[in-house]
């Protein structure tokens, strides 16, 4: 069932014979505002960084779910608290090491960054990504 045909009720959620009101929710940035996550300023290494998040679920488990966009620009990232899955809509990132190792990324794509990750993130041109993560205890 499409989230258009769900009827009544919160954006994206669907509603059907034998599910419960939150079964299916589609990951839409549709009726949230997005907030621009907390990053430290010495972590951002080009003037053109910029990022918006659109949180659309925390599980009862503590995973956050949800959409982000990113610009173009470089941002330090210091031992990564929590595994975090990106699964990149459009654009395309790179992701380098603090040994060197590159790996990039464009649509269609997903990978998980470690927790415990230390490194540079590059978003190389504007990038959309549906991303899973555990939120930090």
């Amino acid at each position: 069932m499409a989230a258009a045909e769900s009827g009544a009720g919160a954006p994206g959620v669907a509603r059907g014979a034998g599910a419960g009101a939150d079964a299916v929710v589609a990951v839409t940035r549709e009726g949230i505002e997005p907030t621009v996550p907390a990053i430290g300023p010495d972590d951002v290494l080009s003037e053109t960084w910029s990022e918006l998040a659109w949180n659309r679920l925390v599980t009862g488990g503590g995973v956050a779910i949800g959409s982000w966009h990113g610009e173009p620009g470089r941002l330090r990232i210091d031992d990564q608290p929590h595994d975090e899955l990106s699964v990149i809509q459009s654009g395309r990132v790179a992701i380098v090491a603090d040994g060197g190792a590159r790996s990039e990324f464009g649509a269609g794509e997903a990978f998980v960054l470690r927790a415990g990750f230390s490194g540079v993130w590059e978003t190389l041109e504007p990038t959309d990504k549906v991303y899973a993560l555990q939120v930090p205890k």
